[in-house]
């Protein structure tokens, strides 16, 4: 005991966050109100955590961005302190497992579109409506 592990999976999409996970700090029996600290070790830019500061019993949400990453495994380390514990330090290990973007695709509402009018008639106009789908494996 001393220490636990997150295991967090994204995909290299350069633009979104990746998997959020929410990581419950203290023992069986909370005591409340001993304040405490939350912090990313340095050399983790992808890694982030909310709040750093707080009082227990405490809720940590731990956000790994794959935003400029290349597909591999990284390692980073989170630290919550809380002075008047025993112990009063803790480690989180945290993995990040980021793997090759997935391809979007584009699809649109409608195939075929077909206008019939004679003409004299005044133009019309007809809805499409583009999206770009990215499918999560």
């Amino acid at each position: 005991r001393g220490y636990a592990a997150v295991r967090v999976d994204g995909r290299g999409t350069g633009k979104s966050p990746g998997c959020a996970t929410t990581v419950a700090t203290g023992s069986p029996i909370a005591v409340p109100g001993m304040t405490y600290t939350a912090q990313v070790s340095s050399g983790a830019p992808w890694l982030s955590i909310s709040p750093q500061s707080g009082a227990t019993p405490g809720l940590l949400t731990v956000t790994a961005d794959p935003a400029n990453l290349a597909p591999n495994t990284y390692q980073g380390t989170i630290t919550v302190s809380a002075p008047l514990a025993n112990p009063p330090t803790r480690s989180i290990t945290v993995q990040f497992t980021v793997t090759a973007a997935v391809p979007s695709s584009l699809s649109v509402d409608h195939n075929h579109l077909s206008f019939t009018y004679a003409n004299t008639s005044a133009a019309r106009t007809q809805p499409v409506l583009p999206s770009v789908v990215r499918t999560c494996r």
